[in-house]
């Protein structure tokens, strides 16, 4: 069946490529098909396709609208939408939109023949399959992807292996674990603690949550918390926090413009000179030295 006009969209396609790479330990791999970034200037309507591979759908600007398996969907900037393999899609485009796909396959390898693997679950609800993604961390990471995706110099294949492997994973924490494949789902106590703690340590970014108010969103008292963190985590709760805020400070230093005094006070810092403290604390080194590092290394 020929592909459906797109006249008022334009799309730009990055090369197919065959190379995957394997992420997650040795069991899961993952195959980057291609990716695409469209423009769109007018309304399109692409009709409904069954998907045979995994494709994100993640709205740099503008709306997008769709339907996901017959339910309607509407996702703003920085949203991303899972579509599974299997699940019949339809795009209603609403102009001016600027979005990005990415279409994957994901594989089981640890035995025997590969297998096909699903991101989510199978009876995940369409509602369960989107989600808003903070654009300090996925932006930096999705324009220098596409950028690298369009690259033919020779160092451009390990880097785009590199940069699509953080960009799944940490799309993949970013959702409840229980609406995750079973493939994808911890299975120690420590791993579900952590995913526990980061949902919320994110939700109090910018301030540090108190014990109390912790304990009681996790339904423990703040001795069991405290006992837990220490025995699975290796640090009292208030440390771990530290050290989630300091890795995503890690973030915006390697992925962003944003100065040291801004990091600081986006991250809820009354001074700069108590943010690098705290850095160091954690990372060894202060802002600055750390982000003149990781330029060099880059």
């Amino acid at each position: 069946m020929p592909s459906p006009a797109y006249p008022a969209m334009l799309t730009v396609s990055s090369p197919r490529r065959a190379d995957g790479f394997t992420a997650g330990g040795a069991a899961v791999r993952l195959d980057l098909h291609d990716m695409t970034l469209n423009v769109s200037t007018g309304a399109f309507h692409f009709p409904p396709h069954q998907h045979l591979e995994h494709e994100l759908i993640v709205v740099e600007t503008g709306v997008y609208c769709g339907r996901l398996n017959g339910a309607d969907l509407t996702l703003e900037p920085w949203d991303v939408l899972v579509v599974n393999p299997g699940d019949w899609h339809e795009d209603l485009g609403r102009p001016p939109l600027r979005y990005y796909a990415i279409r994957f396959r994901l594989r089981l390898t640890s035995a025997g023949e590969p297998e096909r693997l699903r991101l989510l679950r199978d009876d995940m609800p369409p509602g369960g399959q989107q989600m808003r993604l903070p654009e300090s961390v996925f932006r930096p990471l999705l324009e220098e992807l596409w950028k690298e995706s369009e690259s033919g110099a020779s160092c451009a294949g390990p880097l785009r292996e590199a940069l699509a492997r953080e960009f799944f994973w940490r799309l993949v924490r970013r959702f409840p674990e229980e609406q995750l494949s079973p493939p994808f789902q911890s299975g120690s106590d420590a791993s579900r603690l952590e995913a526990r703690l980061r949902r919320l340590f994110e939700q109090h970014l910018t301030a540090p949550p108190a014990v109390p108010v912790l304990a009681a969103a996790l339904g423990m008292s703040e001795s069991a918390l405290a006992h837990q963190c220490r025995r699975l985590l290796g640090v009292p709760p208030a440390r771990a926090f530290t050290c989630f805020r300091m890795e995503h400070a890690a973030e915006l230093l390697r992925h962003t413009g944003m100065s040291v005094k801004q990091v600081a006070a986006y991250l809820g810092f009354r001074t700069p000179y108590h943010f690098s403290r705290v850095f160091k604390s954690v990372h060894g080194r202060a802002p600055a030295r750390f982000r003149a590092t990781a330029n060099e290394v880059g």
